[in-house]
C-alpha cells in the first residue's frame, strides 16, 4: 500500500494478508428419518433428515434437505433407495455445504375393490362380474371366484361358466383377488350375494285334440 501526503516522501507499507479455508462438518453417526420409511405414493418430502454434524468437536447449526425434488415418488423397495442429501451450515463465511446418502425403505401400497355381480335366470347367459371403488393398480390381475358359504377363501374360480353350470334357485358368494404387482399388495374383497333364479318353462299349447 503506497502512502502519499504532500509534506512528506511516499512510503510502501506491506499488508499481510492470510486467507483460512471454510471447515466442512461431517455426520456424526448416521442421519435419522422420520418416518423412517414411507407407503408407496407418498411423496418423498414426507420424510423430514435430522442429524448431528461437527467440524472437529464443534456442532454446526444447519439444516437438511433432499437432493431430490420433494414431491418424487419412490417404487417400493423393502431394500430401500439410496438418497442424496445436502446439508447447509446456518454460518456460511465458516462452513460449506456438506452431501451424503441415505438409504429409504418404501412399502408396497394397499389395493382395493368391490365386487358387483347381478343375479341372472337358470338357463340364460350369466351376468358379468365386474369391480367397483377400485384403487390401486389398474393393471392388476383380478381373478372372481364363488362359492356356496359366505367366504372369501377357497372358492372356485369364475371361468367358463355356462347357462346351466350354476344351480337353479341356489344363493351363491362372489369374491375377488387382485393380484400383487410391483408396487401393491395382494387384496381379497369382501364377498357379495348373488341368486341364479329358477326359469319359467315356454309351453306350446297342443292342437289338433278331442275328447269323448
Amino acid at each position: 500500500v503506497t502512502i502519499s501526503t504532500s509534506n512528506y516522501q511516499d512510503i510502501t507499507l506491506t499488508i499481510n494478508v492470510s486467507a483460512k479455508n471454510r471447515l466442512t462438518p461431517v455426520l456424526t453417526g448416521t442421519p435419522t428419518l422420520t418416518p423412517t420409511e414411507l407407503t408407496y405414493g407418498e411423496p418423498l418430502s414426507k420424510i423430514k433428515i435430522t442429524g448431528t454434524m461437527k467440524a472437529g468437536d464443534t456442532v454446526v447449526e444447519g439444516t437438511f434437505s433432499w437432493q431430490q425434488p420433494g414431491d418424487t415418488i419412490l417404487d417400493a423397495s423393502t431394500l430401500g433407495h439410496d438418497i442424496g442429501w445436502k446439508f447447509t451450515p446456518k454460518d456460511g463465511n465458516a462452513y460449506t455445504e456438506a452431501t451424503g446418502i441415505a438409504t429409504v425403505k418404501v412399502d408396497k401400497a394397499q389395493q382395493y375393490g368391490k365386487v358387483s355381480m347381478k343375479f341372472y335366470i337358470y338357463g340364460e347367459t350369466p351376468s358379468t362380474p365386474s369391480l367397483t371403488d377400485r384403487t390401486g393398480d389398474a393393471k392388476a390381475q383380478v381373478t372372481y371366484y364363488y362359492n356356496t358359504t359366505n367366504s372369501n377363501s377357497g372358492g372356485t374360480k369364475w371361468e367358463n361358466i355356462q347357462p346351466d353350470t350354476l344351480s337353479a334357485g341356489t344363493c351363491y358368494y362372489m369374491y375377488a383377488e387382485l393380484g400383487e404387482t410391483k408396487n401393491y399388495d395382494s387384496f381379497t374383497t369382501d364377498c357379495v350375494k348373488f341368486w341364479v333364479m329358477k326359469a319359467i318353462p315356454t309351453c306350446t299349447k297342443p292342437t289338433g285334440l278331442t275328447a269323448k
